[in-house]
């Protein structure tokens, strides 16, 4: 619950946080001062990209929400994890994992 608020929150600050920099672009273009606005415009396409990025992340969610509540209605109980340690290696940890079975197999063969 608190995560949807603090994404809500986040949400409502990129908006306003557009909403000015399309009204500082348009101040920018009415003063002719064209560098400030192509500057302004970059920081608008950012904001809007994230704006879009939030949108989805929303619309994904409703849908394994959707797909949840489905499932459970079915009987079938689905328990996610938030953090997974084994999920955390980098490549470079997976390959000296490897290597060090490969090691291990081969002492284990020799013995």
């Amino acid at each position: 619950m608190c995560r949807l608020i603090n994404e809500t929150v986040e949400e409502m600050n990129l908006l306003a946080n557009t909403k000015k920099t399309a009204m500082y672009l348009f101040d920018a273009i009415c003063q002719e001062d064209f560098q400030s606005a192509q500057l302004e415009l970059l920081e608008l396409k950012n904001a809007i990209k994230k704006l879009e990025d939030i949108q989805k992340k929303r619309e994904r969610k409703e849908m394994l929400v959707a797909l949840m509540i489905d499932m459970r209605a079915r009987g079938i109980n689905i328990d996610f994890a938030r953090k997974a340690s084994f999920l955390n290696n980098n490549a470079k940890n997976v390959v000296e994992d490897v290597q060090k079975n490969s090691k291990i197999h081969k002492k284990r063969q020799q013995a």
